[in-house]
This record gives structure tokens, sequence and C-alpha cells, in this order.
């Protein structure tokens, strides 16, 4: 069951609003797993890659992947990718690079509303990165989105493309989801659930409703796995539904 997203405001738990727990740009921060070595190791993510992608599961392509990625860790592109994701400011970054560009449409440009023309225009910074990770190897040839991506962060798009190598576009998004659901669901919600047993809990992708009087724990938690786990604290947005 789909519930529209306007009707949020309208949900109560025994009487008491409802507030959701997000990490700020959640896919490009989890997609850190694969630009830090300490982290590729760390977390065996080369354990994920074989699983989704089959050509992984020979040992010169997890080679090819761990000097890739140990080779280009300080390179300008991944630093700045990685400096912008952990800010929670990637879409603002990467929305300046499609106005730059002339690629962000003039129905969303000539919005005359600045908060609204800002939410728009990072919404569809969101939907071109998304083309940019997750679309087929190919993609580069036909999007300008995803060549915007590729000319500002050639080494991350060079890492992301190797991942999905032999036509398995999908391997980078499943295995990224993956990784979300055991974070949100296996560490934070199981650790909350332990300690918290009374507080509801209700995941959605990659973030957590609960009640608004409970929120500072989920955030907390949420931040604490985070840091625990990757190494790096995410900036993390409680939005209360009302």
């Amino acid at each position: 069951m789909v519930l529209w997203k306007q009707l949020r405001k309208l949900l109560r738990y025994d009487g008491s609003k409802l507030a959701n727990i997000d990490i700020v740009n959640s896919q490009p921060f989890l997609s850190i797993i694969l630009l830090d070595s300490d982290i590729f190791d760390k977390l065996n993510i080369k354990g994920l890659l074989s699983k989704y992608n089959p050509e992984f599961k020979f040992s010169g392509n997890i080679s090819m992947i761990e000097n890739m990625i140990k080779v280009n860790s300080l390179k300008d592109d991944v630093v700045a990718y990685k400096k912008s994701v952990t800010e929670g400011k990637y879409y603002e970054y990467f929305a300046e690079i499609l106005i730059q560009k002339n690629l962000i449409p003039s129905e969303i440009m000539d919005i005359e509303n600045d908060l609204k023309r800002a939410e728009e225009i990072r919404g569809f910074a969101k939907t071109a990165t998304f083309r940019a990770l997750f679309e087929k190897v190919q993609a580069k040839r036909w999007c300008a989105y995803v060549r915007a991506f590729s000319d500002c962060f050639p080494n991350v798009y060079a890492i992301f493309q190797f991942v999905k190598r032999g036509n398995n576009h999908k391997a980078l998004a499943c295995m990224l989801q993956r990784f979300e659901s055991n974070l949100v669901l296996h560490n934070v919600c199981l650790d909350i659930h332990e300690n918290y047993p009374q507080i509801p809990l209700w995941t959605i992708h990659d973030s957590i409703a609960t009640t608004v009087n409970n929120s500072h724990i989920v955030k907390e938690y949420f931040i604490q796995h985070l840091r625990d786990i990757m190494g790096i604290e995410p900036q993390v947005l409680c939005e209360i539904w009302e």
C-alpha cells in the first residue's frame, strides 16, 4: 500500500503527530562505500559486488576495482563529491553544474517563488543524479545529465560504471539498496527496538518514521550507527508531518 505523500500530515499514532528521520542526499552518501578503500575493506563490499554482479566472482575484477578506489581516492573530483555528500549539499552542488550547462528546464528556472524554484531545481538534480548512477552503461551516449555527471565527477563515474560492468546496470542500485536496508532495518531499527521497545517505528526506504516526541532518539541512533559503520557522520533531517 502506498500513501499519497500529501496525506502524511494527517497521520497520527495514539494521538501524536509523526516525524520522518532521513539521511540528506542518502543514495550519494551511501555510495561512498565504493569510494573509500578503508570502508570498502571494513564492510566487505566486494561480497555485495559479487552477489549482484557475477562479473565480480572473478578475483581479477575485484582487484581492479580495489585498485581503482585506492588510486582515485584523493583525486579532486572524488574529494569534491565526498565533501558535498557528507555536508548534505550534493544536490545543490550538482544543480549548479546543471544550471551552468543550461540543462534545467526553463519552466523550472522561471518559477517566481524562490523557495519553490530552489525545491524544484534540487528535485531535478536528484533525478538527474539517479539517472547517472543507475542508468545503463551506455546512457552517457544519449543522456546529457549523465554526461554532466561524468564531466563533473569523471573518476567517481568510472568507478560506478565499473560496478555495472558486463551490462549489469542494476548492480549498483541493488547493492546500495541492500546496504541501505541492512543499515536501517538490521542495525538502526533493531538497536532502537532492543533499547526502546515502546517506540513505534516505520521504515520508508532509507528513512524511519516515528512519533514526534521520539524523533530525537531515532535521529541520535541513525547518526551513531552511520558513524560507527562508515566512520563518517551524515547530515540527518527530521521532518515533522504537519
